[in-house]
């Protein structure tokens, strides 16, 4: 059971308990952003509250769900080319444009709630079906954050709007047909960071904003 405790009331606290052949560890912080500094997985983050519930067997990877919320994603260049990009195919009569992220906004954007299952083993660290939300947009990811050669190979879908998507996607039958399920809206481009983890090339696929969500797995780049 370790506990500890940083300048502004920040709170960090890991407990492991032994069962068996497995270790199961629970995390929860107050601080998300610098615990995600601290393990080296990401540093363009501030604040959150942070839990999450991992399982490891004798020496091997760590696995379980993440779960973040409010927290702020500072100066971060991918998000601001990512959501430039799908201004720029968006049709005019749509009226996304400046809702994404609002002008002025672009350096400091908060997030609702970020959803993940993780594994992290010696050397990489990849994300399942994870899920990162805001008032404005939402996005999907999946893949490694980084591999054995400190390479990012991350795929998903960038969706605008995210809460006219939510709505239509809890409609009765209509939101079964428009959409892939709650966390794929009726709007989305599908996306892939390849490269270096520190610089890696952005791909936007323009193809999927016009199509619900149902078909945006077509469009999807291959891992």
């Amino acid at each position: 059971d370790l506990r500890g405790e940083g300048s502004q009331g920040r709170l960090y606290n890991v407990q492991a308990q032994l069962n068996g052949n497995q270790t199961l560890f629970t995390v929860k912080s107050n601080d998300a952003g610098t615990a995600l500094a601290f393990t080296n997985i990401y540093s363009r983050m501030e604040g959150g509250l942070l839990e999450a519930n991992l399982v490891q067997s004798e020496n091997g990877p760590y696995l379980g769900p993440v779960r973040i919320q409010n927290f702020t994603v500072v100066n971060e260049p991918k998000l601001k080319s990512m959501a430039s990009s799908v201004r720029q195919h968006i049709p005019q009569d749509r009226g996304e444009r400046s809702r994404i992220i609002p002008d002025g906004e672009d350096k400091k954007v908060t997030f609702l709630l970020a959803d993940a299952e993780i594994e992290r083993g010696q050397g990489y660290f990849t994300v399942k079906d994870a899920i990162v939300r805001s008032a404005t947009m939402g996005i999907t990811l999946n893949g490694a954050v980084y591999d054995s050669r400190d390479r990012m190979n991350i795929t998903g879908t960038f969706m605008p709007a995210n809460a006219v998507n939510l709505a239509v996607s809890s409609i009765p039958l209509l939101g079964q047909l428009f959409s892939n399920g709650k966390d794929n809206g009726l709007i989305g481009v599908t996306y892939q960071l390849k490269g270096p983890r520190a610089n890696p090339e952005l791909v936007v696929n323009p193809l999927s904003i016009v199509t619900p969500g149902v078909f945006n797995k077509v469009f999807e780049f291959q891992q």
